[in-house]
């Protein structure tokens, strides 16, 4: 089922949670919105702006979020196991305890994110522009095509299993 962003809303302000499955119509306007907490596993939410919107301690395993534009937002504590993040703009975001493991980020900007204690195992990471990106506590183990330049690496647990600081 295709929803707008005013049917989002409204469905929000009378207490809705749980959006399993859902799908945004591409290029909806989301800036600011607050989903903490919701549980949105396998959306759809590709080509939506949400930016500066708290989708802290959100669940949205399996969720695609293909070019989505995410620039500020909090993420903190988010749960996006295996989810799909092809293109997407996170600059500046807060992924604090993010879990990304599995996760499909290809082409992504991350530039200026802190993801401090962020789980990434397993993620696949081509093409990240990571200037300024705060990867500590971050566990990479397992990632693949990792490059990460210009990030941020304090107790990191990059993919061959090493710690690196710098």
């Amino acid at each position: 089922m295709e929803i707008t962003a005013v049917e989002l809303r409204r469905r929000l302000e009378q207490g809705e949670k749980d959006f399993e499955g859902i799908r945004i119509k591409e290029d909806e306007v989301l800036d600011g919105i607050n989903l903490r907490g919701v549980y949105m596993s396998g959306a759809y939410l590709c080509y939506v702006s949400l930016i500066g919107a708290d989708l802290s301690s959100a669940h949205l395993n399996g969720a695609s979020l293909d070019r989505a534009t995410l620039d500020g937002a909090d993420l903190s504590g988010i749960q996006l196991r295996g989810a799909s993040l092809w293109g997407a703009s996170l600059c500046n975001c807060n992924l604090y305890r993010a879990e990304l493991m599995g996760a499909e980020l290809r082409n992504v900007d991350l530039r200026g994110a802190d993801l401090s204690y962020a789980e990434l195992r397993g993620a696949k990471m081509t093409n990240i522009l990571s200037e300024r990106a705060n990867l500590s506590n971050t566990d990479l183990s397992g990632a693949m095509d990792v490059c990460l330049r210009g990030a941020i690496f304090d107790n990191t647990i990059m993919p061959d299993g090493s710690v690196r600081s710098n």
